[in-house]
């Protein structure tokens, strides 16, 4: 027993010392004990999944894996901070193969790996339900839709640091997509990617942040099956009316913008849940706000408000009202808790 708790420790030293040569030996002796070491082994062989398949060891925990991060030697990420199974490989060798294998694969980051192209086995993946490529600003967008667009069940892809103005055309052709998320990509000509983006109908979730984005366009009433829109931390002015036609909004996130006002036709929402619009200039709501009847959560930390109106009473489903920051807001608490008496209010 003592001494298969040493070969344990000596392996657990191996597989947490960080150094490659190390960590090539930890899995060399535990191939030599045909699977005979203990849990604690087990956990540290897991943080390691690409070597798992390489070397045929934690063969079930590689048959089921559905998420991975892929991670470059030299990031500044510490790997220790992920939930999630993390493969670290070196840049000049290129994306490990054994990727490819793991066809269970659901969840997929690429995120700052410095990415000129996407390895065309990526098609092989064929479980792929999300697919994140932020932080390679020199990815080619063109050969990287194409390779995606039929992948069926792929359902929702993460961008960032869009170089170039104008969407490649060929992001029309990823019809499967149910969520986009662009951040800082400031250079967008937001109405050519909305243009673009409308073509894709079954679309329920978008979103730009960080871009710098003044205003919308007509094309997005195109997008009829919006349930969740985000346009935060940008530079909007005005609310912009087109979101107005996204009857089957459930969630607007218009976090971190310059709004002064809202419309008082906001009421148009009529399926509005969630409505976020913390970080803004806002001095008062409209009175029609109560005609918002299935908003659930609305968040307004960090603004300018005075009062509240009279109405907000009516939202008889609200369960969450933040108005923290609001330094200038004069209002009687006990009234607001009167009014929504199953709410948490967040002062």
């Amino acid at each position: 027993m003592c001494r298969e708790n040493d070969h344990n420790q000596k392996i657990l030293r191996l597989l947490l010392s960080n150094d490659d040569t190390n960590i090539e030996l930890g899995f060399q002796l535990c191939l030599g004990l045909q699977g005979h070491y203990n849990k604690e082994v087990q956990q540290a062989l897991q943080k390691f999944p690409v070597l798992c398949l390489r070397h045929g060891l934690e063969t079930t925990f590689t048959h089921k894996l559905n998420c991975l991060y892929l991670l470059t030697k030299n990031s500044v990420e510490e790997v220790g901070l992920f939930s999630e199974p993390v493969a670290q490989y070196h840049h000049e060798k290129g994306l490990p193969a054994e990727i490819w294998q793991f066809k269970n694969l659901q969840k997929l980051i690429l995120d700052d790996n410095q990415l000129k192209t996407l390895p065309n086995e990526i098609t092989q993946l064929n479980r792929l339900h999300m697919l994140s490529l932020m932080y390679n600003p020199d990815l080619d967008l063109k050969d990287t839709f194409g390779k995606i667009k039929h992948m069926n069940s792929l359902k929702v892809l993460h961008l960032s640091d869009i170089e170039f103005t104008n969407l490649p055309i060929e992001v029309a052709q990823l019809i499967h997509l149910k969520e986009l998320h662009i951040i800082l990509s400031q250079n967008l000509d937001i109405r050519d990617a909305l243009r673009k983006i409308s073509r894709l109908s079954p679309l329920q979730e978008l979103s730009f942040y960080s871009s710098n984005i003044l205003h919308l366009s007509p094309e997005l009433t195109q997008m009829k099956h919006l349930k969740v829109l985000t346009v935060a931390d940008n530079s909007l002015e005005s609310f912009p009316e087109e979101i107005l036609e996204l009857d089957q909004l459930k969630q607007l996130n218009l976090t971190v913008n310059q709004l002064s006002s809202l419309p008082p036709h906001i009421t148009r929402l009529k399926s509005l849940e969630r409505l976020h619009l913390d970080g803004n200039q806002l001095e008062q709501l409209p009175e029609t706000l109560g005609q918002l009847k299935n908003l659930k959560e609305l968040t307004l930390s960090y603004n300018f408000l005075e009062s509240l109106p009279p109405s907000i009473a009516q939202l008889k489903n609200l369960r969450r009202l933040d108005l923290t920051h609001n330094k200038a807001l004069k209002i009687d608490s006990n009234k607001v808790h009167h009014w929504l008496p199953e709410c948490e209010i967040i002062w």
